[in-house]
């Protein structure tokens, strides 16, 4: 197993890897609101997302991965950036991938009830997302090793803090942080999430990354 960072010829298994850790242990993913259609037309989206010149959440300069088969697998992934710097590219990428002005203001009110509820990120703080593994992959602590690899460069690049969200109902990936050193911070979207997604509400996670570096 390899362990580098992500490049732009990786478009299509991060975006499974970005499907599959939005899906967490539900039977939909909540890509379905927000991009709605298929499965394949969602993963088309994520795709084009993560190679889009306007570095959105979703960029692949954001990641970390795990690569099996001698490369022809990215078996897990792990994404760490500032939000205050991806969030105001998501429309411009959008855009950049052939979404219209229309089709973006209707996404954006059918999620707004999410978004709504979702606190915001001090600023200095450095978050971790779209953490994944594939199924044949899980057990062997690739996840553990990436988060471990994404915080170190936050860290290296002078950030205090990270953050991450977490469903209430997804132990194992809580576990998972909680070995790292993230902690209770606050819960959030007890309403939204089970009416608009069908989902527990959301855990927010941190830890102090002030003196840290593995």
């Amino acid at each position: 197993m390899q362990f580098r960072t992500a490049r732009s010829d990786d478009p299509a298994g991060l975006a499974e890897l970005i499907y599959l850790a939005d899906l967490a242990h539900y039977p939909s993913s909540g890509y379905a609101l927000s991009i709605g259609g298929t499965r394949e037309h969602q993963l088309s989206q994520i795709s084009k997302l993560v190679r889009a010149k306007a570095e959105s959440p979703f960029h692949f300069s954001h990641f970390d991965v795990a690569e099996a088969n001698g490369g022809s697998t990215i078996a897990a992934c792990v994404a760490g950036f500032d939000k205050a710097r991806t969030d105001p590219q998501m429309v411009p990428a959008l855009l950049e991938i052939g979404w219209s002005s229309q089709e973006i203001e209707e996404t954006g009110h059918r999620i707004a009830p999410i978004v709504d509820c979702v606190p915001e990120v001090p600023p200095g703080t450095w978050t971790i997302e779209h953490v994944a593994t594939l199924p044949h992959y899980r057990g062997q602590g690739l996840a553990r090793q990436l988060l471990e690899r994404a915080l170190n460069r936050g860290a290296a690049l002078g950030y205090v803090k990270a953050s991450l969200d977490v469903f209430i109902g997804n132990t194992k990936a809580r576990a998972l942080y909680a070995a790292a050193g993230f902690t209770h911070v606050c819960e959030f979207g007890h309403g939204p999430m089970r009416q608009y997604l069908g989902r527990d509400p959301v855990e927010r996670m941190g830890r102090s990354l002030v003196g840290w570096y593995n």
